[in-house]
């Protein structure tokens, strides 16, 4: 059985600059992307992203705020 986790947190600048410091650092930079994310007020969690290479629409339902029991289409 696979389980997909996905950790977000909102940072200060000053904690993007230092994460970004110690991943130059520690890691091998492959590329940059660009990515523009539309929230829309809706009784589920829905979403449209797109970035550099593609499209798409998120769908989320259920509890909200770290509910295991939450759908994603």
């Amino acid at each position: 059985m696979n389980i997909e986790v996905e950790v977000k947190s909102f940072i200060f600048k000053n904690q993007y600059e230092k994460l970004l410091d110690f991943f130059k650092k520690e890691a091998e930079f492959l590329m940059e992307d660009f990515q523009e994310t539309v929230y829309f007020d809706s009784d589920k969690d829905l979403r449209i992203q797109r970035n550099s290479f593609f499209q798409k629409y998120v769908l989320k339902e259920g509890t909200f705020m770290m509910s295991v029991e939450r759908k994603k289409k």
